[in-house]
């Protein structure tokens, strides 16, 4: 019978005890209120998330200090803030950051994550635009428990988002092409600032594709060891990226920062540091891509271009390597100058006749075995020294 069920089931007209009334009571109706107020009314108080929960459902989190709706999809404050502290030992608003970042209204806002370890089983999603995360420097570490593909992803045609002051740092290897941080495509105007990134392989930062507009900045990529190749930022059909200022620490299978895809175009990889890398810059099959003053010590190949055409390579410090630049598979019209290449085998390489119309000018090229070979077509080389 809808309405209102008492503990103690009495008959029509049967009085009841007051101890009888004042019991819990269970609704299994409907109840029109006939547009009367409900006073003193509270509404269910925990601190879990009830099971099988039906939109509007409203429950009270007290270890939260706020008011919840189920919308159908997700469980949605009352009143929305849009700042969300995620603490370790339980002194913010939850223990859990997808929960933080879920919690944030529509419009987004920023997640604080205080000092802690936090360990993921699942990726973690930006599913909103204007999401910033922040932790509290090399005390905030996100690691995984199982192998979540990506540790954060950033999803399809997520703008202005930024990460910073956070160490990433996966205890169970990706494997395949995951990413430590993934922008899975459209993204625009974001911005990772200050990170740490351990255990990276085989990605630390990747970019899927269609993105414009994101900075990489004061990030440090330490050392792996994984068989590769690993790649410490993989930028594919992206256009607008500024990699700057970054420490890259290699091996003999890592690729510090390697640029491909058709449209991955206008991207500058500028004061950077790259120490013991096997590949430290690579453009693939890319043009107006510019490397300019990045410290590249120790490396196969310094600075790698391959099918690629229209790039400045400029103001660059290389040294104690086999080949400090090589163009190679096509690689045309590129501008070599004012870098000082040191103790290589080979300075610069125009590795074959498809190289056309290079220019190497103003470098400084002494103490390598071989200051340049040139076996391009139409290859501008003069004011070098050696």
């Amino acid at each position: 019978m809808a309405g209102i069920n008492h503990e103690a089931v009495k008959a029509f007209g049967e009085k009841g005890l007051h101890t009888e009334w004042n019991a819990d009571h269970v609704q299994t109706g409907n109840h029109d209120c006939g547009k009367y107020q409900h006073l003193n009314h509270v509404i269910e108080n925990r601190t879990s998330w009830p099971a099988g929960p039906v939109a509007g459902q409203i429950v009270y989190r007290t270890d939260y200090n706020d008011a919840y709706v189920w919308n159908g999809t997700l469980w949605q404050s009352l009143t929305p803030t849009a700042t969300i502290v995620v603490a370790a030992d339980g002194s913010g608003h939850t223990t859990d950051i997808q929960t933080g970042i879920d919690l944030l209204p529509a419009g987004g806002g920023v997640v604080m994550i205080k000092e802690g370890t936090y360990t993921i089983s699942v990726k973690i999603n930006i599913n909103k635009d204007n999401v910033s995360i922040v932790g509290a420097g090399h005390s905030t570490i996100i690691t995984n428990s199982v192998n979540t593909t990506n540790l954060i992803d950033v999803g399809v045609g997520i703008d202005y988002f930024t990460l910073e002051g956070v160490v990433l740092s996966p205890n169970v290897f990706l494997g395949g092409t995951g990413c430590v941080l993934e922008f899975s495509g459209a993204s625009t105007r974001s911005r990772v600032s200050g990170c740490w990134f351990d255990a990276w392989e085989p990605r630390g930062i990747g970019f899927a594709g269609a993105g414009e507009g994101i900075i990489v900045e004061n990030c440090v990529f330490e050392e792996v060891t994984g068989a590769g190749p690993n790649y410490g930022i993989l930028v594919s059909q992206t256009s607008h990226i500024y990699i700057r200022g970054n420490f890259f620490y290699g091996s003999t299978n890592v690729y510090g920062v390697q640029v491909v895809g058709a449209t991955s175009k206008y991207v500058s990889i500028m004061d950077n540091k790259f120490y013991n890398c096997h590949i430290p810059i690579s453009v693939i099959g890319q043009e107006e891509v510019t490397i300019i003053g990045n410290f590249i010590v120790g490396f196969t190949y310094g600075i790698w271009l391959s099918g690629a055409a229209n790039n400045i390579i400029s103001g660059n410090k290389i040294e104690w390597g086999t080949a400090g630049i090589l163009l190679e598979g096509g690689s045309d019209y590129n501008v070599m100058g004012n870098n000082r290449i040191i103790n290589c085998d080979w300075g610069v390489v125009v590795n074959g006749a498809v190289e056309d119309k290079n220019l190497i000018v103003g470098n400084g090229l002494v103490g390598n075995t071989v200051a340049t070979l040139n076996n391009g077509t139409g290859t501008e080389i003069a004011h070098n020294t050696t």
